[in-house]
């Protein structure tokens, strides 16, 4: 029995396919229950001959050679997934590689949770960003697209039940140059019934080659392009059956990635120079993408994208250009008040060609900065001096606390200060009777005003080096110690509570 087809695509490369083969013969699964599907694009170096010699030690290896190339790995892929064999497909691509127990666990696990879709812990190597969010929660047998933010691991480095994507017809779509595996990832999470994640192993490595820049490919291609995936995207997000609500959210969400990651400081909206491109760019989104939001979806969005989907459904480059130069230059003096959670600022400018008096959220301009003066063990008593300065925020009265909050769990204890220093600084007192079970409480201070919320940790910075008073022995409760102490590698405090 064929546990697991790994379909590779390939294109010219020779110089470094070797690492992957090496990670696929070194795994624990046995070799006979795992085929390899190599798919050569119409290489034009040596590639396929380095498959054909490699098929002679790997004699799982099937080599698939394409009369022309496609221009993408879209074609390949799908390639693979017709003639797998396997009940699952892993996808690698030719200059990656697997932790040498990665089909093992990943088969027994999906098996186990009968899963349509699992992955694991990704490793960068050479530089190269990984998504990390996903996995801070350990094993995740059952995730939730949005709770475990799977929005942001849309990659295809992920395996799959073959038998789910034939019968949901789920491939690549070879129309779709940028994000294909954005539109195929995400169709396989809204149709899948589980989807596992794994985070106690390094399954996955995702390796950076020099030559590799997609942003200056991206930044000379048509801006229909690079916006055709959003809405192949979200239209299967409507068509799958999920709540309608839920559906919503994962627009709104996606349509967020998607900001960040090609427009919020990007080359696509580069400021400097207004070209034609950027005229198009701005044409495109407002046709394609924010069509597919309404006033609660946009409001749900971060502040530092809100304003510019306000001047992009205006289609006015000019003033985007000339907002996004003031955001940069921005100071407390234009915060006009703090209405219904946001800070809001005004942008003015009058001159022949270009004249607007507006006001924007400018929540994200707003830095923070909490520093912990003094940790004290007074009795049965922490008393901690902390202050929270807030850049947009020093001429407004806000309400400051401090937050215990349970690292394994939801539970949180509010603690108001005893007494103002100032308006940014206070004495806090933590009365040690609070703990009274075994775990670690992480220390956050957190200040609000008309809804406008702002958390911060509190540790990292401090006006001493070492944390003197560590331990409370705990003389009104001898079935605990409590021990303050500094995190690493961050050097936060928290407190844990140790079972006598």
């Amino acid at each position: 029995m064929i546990k697991i087809s790994i379909i590779m695509p390939i294109y010219n490369a020779e110089s470094y396919i070797d690492i992957a083969f090496s990670s696929l013969k070194k795994q624990t699964l046995p070799q006979n229950e795992f085929e390899i599907i190599c798919v050569d694009d119409k290489s034009t170096d040596n590639s396929l001959s380095k498959l054909k010699q490699l098929s002679k030690t790997h004699k799982n290896m099937r080599v698939i050679s394409l009369h022309k190339n496609s221009g993408g790995p879209m074609v390949p892929r799908n390639k693979g997934i017709k003639e797998a064999k396997g009940k699952y497909i892993l996808f690698l691509d030719n200059d990656d590689y697997l932790g040498e127990e990665t089909l093992e666990r990943f088969f027994h696990q999906a098996e186990k949770n009968q899963s349509e879709v699992i992955f694991g812990k990704y490793v960068g190597v050479n530089g190269r960003g990984v998504p990390q969010s996903q996995f801070k929660k350990g094993n995740r047998n059952r995730a939730d697209i949005l709770a475990d933010n799977l929005v942001y691991t849309l990659a295809p480095h992920k395996m799959f039940q073959t038998n789910f994507l034939k019968a949901k017809k789920i491939y690549f779509d070879p129309n779709i140059l940028i994000g294909e595996d954005q539109y195929f990832v995400m169709k396989a999470y809204v149709n899948a019934q589980t989807i596992t994640v794994l985070a106690d192993y390094d399954y996955y490595y995702v390796v950076s080659r020099g030559d590799e820049n997609l942003s200056i490919k991206e930044s000379k291609m048509d801006p229909r392009e690079i916006c055709k995936v959003v809405p192949a995207v979200i239209k299967g997000i409507e068509l799958s059956s999920l709540h309608s609500n839920y559906k919503k959210s994962l627009i709104r969400s996606y349509i967020q990635r998607f900001f960040n990651d090609y427009i919020t400081g990007n080359y696509n909206l580069e400021y400097k120079t207004i070209s034609d491109r950027q005229k198009i760019f701005v044409q495109v989104m407002k046709d394609t993408i924010i069509c597919h939001l309404d006033e609660a979806m946009k409001n749900e969005l971060p502040t530092k994208i809100r304003y510019m989907i306000d001047i992009i459904t205006e289609n006015d480059m000019e003033k985007l250009v000339a907002v996004r130069k003031q955001m940069e230059n921005f100071s407390k003096s234009q915060v006009v008040n703090i209405e219904d959670g946001c800070i809001n600022g005004r942008f003015r400018q009058v001159t022949p060609k270009l004249t607007y008096d507006e006001i924007y959220a400018v929540n994200h301009l707003n830095t923070t900065e909490a520093c912990l003066h003094s940790v004290e063990l007074q009795d049965d008593n922490y008393l901690l001096d902390i202050s929270f300065e807030q850049s947009l925020l020093t001429k407004f009265q806000t309400q400051l606390r401090i937050c215990l909050k349970k690292r394994d769990g939801d539970a949180e204890i509010w603690i108001s200060p005893t007494r103002m220093l100032s308006t940014e600084r206070g004495i806090y007192k933590i009365n040690t009777k609070l703990f009274n079970r075994a775990c670690t409480w992480d220390l956050f201070i957190e200040s609000e005003i008309n809804g406008f919320r702002n958390r911060k940790r509190v540790g990292s910075s401090r006006d001493f080096n070492e944390l003197s008073v560590i331990e409370n022995p705990s003389s009104n409760n001898q079935s605990y110690q409590i021990k303050a102490y500094l995190t690493k590698p961050l050097s936060n405090l928290s407190f844990q509570v140790i079972a006598k």
